[in-house]
């Protein structure tokens, strides 16, 4: 019942207002080193209540819509950033049973092999579960028989440290990392070839997200159209179909972006790009800084009040 009156609620409040929800990853159980990712019961979960009382719909198609006003209302549109393996292997099983389109954007160098740099880092931290680490390469405190609670108060100190060094530092600084206490990377996470090709047949939109995953804005404009370039061309070749949305990695604007990235954007023939920045994007929101938003609630009806709020954001 309760659910039922916020679906009516959030109908009156979402007119030609297009809810775009942010994923990352979904595991197959809960991970405590990684605690704000659904796990597959809790997504089931939520795309169950979206396929109930909200109208999943395709990004273009969304668009589409919403530039000639007539978007549905409740409408909602499902994103995944980044390319892991198990968008493919735990939450594309879910979004058919549910029947739910989704659009996931794939930084295209780790489709090699390798792992994406925090990723890395939380990784180490597994390893090092029980053990001694020595934080002095990050000028931080060492840590005697690393403790969960220790890890989790560190592993985000280190990522904000990184977040804006070059890409060639942050590579330097985990290596180095992972050297020092002889520890070998793990296996990678991110989709290869084949299955981004394969989640592609299985009717997911591919969307471009650079190829090594930098922040754009410290970037020259030559480097950021190199990064951009980099990731459409990869994908295009894999799927055999033009890319016509990107997503800016970490994605804040005049943070992680600024207007010459969005201008590279457009220069390169995308038709629309999403931005972090939360709320609902209407006729009124630049196509090229589309908002978007991530509901954290493990609750059901916390997650459908929280999707329900943001229709009031603007």
């Amino acid at each position: 019942l309760v659910h039922h009156g916020m679906s009516l609620v959030s109908r009156l409040l979402s007119t030609n207002k297009l809810s775009i929800l942010i994923y990352h990853q979904v595991l197959p159980a809960k991970d405590p080193l990684r605690f704000s990712e659904p796990d597959k019961k809790e997504f089931a979960q939520q795309m169950q209540i979206i396929s109930k009382y909200f109208n999943p719909i395709d990004l273009p198609k969304a668009l589409e819509l919403l530039k000639q006003n007539k978007l549905p209302k409740n409408s909602i549109c499902v994103t995944f950033d980044d390319g892991y393996k198990n968008n493919l292997s735990i939450a594309q099983p879910i979004l058919q049973k549910y029947k739910i389109p989704a659009t996931v954007f794939v930084a295209t160098s780790y489709i090699e092999g390798d792992n994406m740099w925090n990723d890395n880092i939380i990784e180490f931290f597994r390893k090092r579960l029980h053990k001694d680490i020595d934080l002095n390469a990050l000028s931080l405190d060492s840590i005697s028989n690393c403790s969960i609670e220790n890890a989790l108060k560190v592993i985000p100190e280190i990522i904000k440290q990184l977040k804006y060094s070059s890409l060639t530092e942050r590579s330097k600084v985990i290596n180095e990392l992972y050297n020092n206490h002889s520890e070998d990377v793990a296996e990678s996470k991110m989709m290869d070839r084949e299955e981004i090709r394969e989640l592609f047949e299985k009717g997911i939109t591919i969307g471009a997200h650079t190829h090594e995953h930098p922040i754009l804005k410290v970037l020259t404009k030559s480097d950021q159209t190199q990064q951009i370039v980099c990731s459409k061309k990869i994908l295009e070749q894999i799927i055999d179909q033009p890319v016509e949305l990107f997503a800016y990695p970490n994605g804040k604007l005049g943070i992680d972006f600024d207007e010459t990235t969005v201008a590279i954007t457009k220069e390169l023939k995308f038709n629309a790009a999403v931005s972090t920045d939360w709320g609902t994007s209407t006729t009124k929101t630049n196509t090229f800084k589309l908002l978007r938003f991530t509901p954290w609630s493990k609750s059901k009806l916390k997650f459908h009040f929280q999707l329900l709020r943001n229709y009031i954001k603007n």
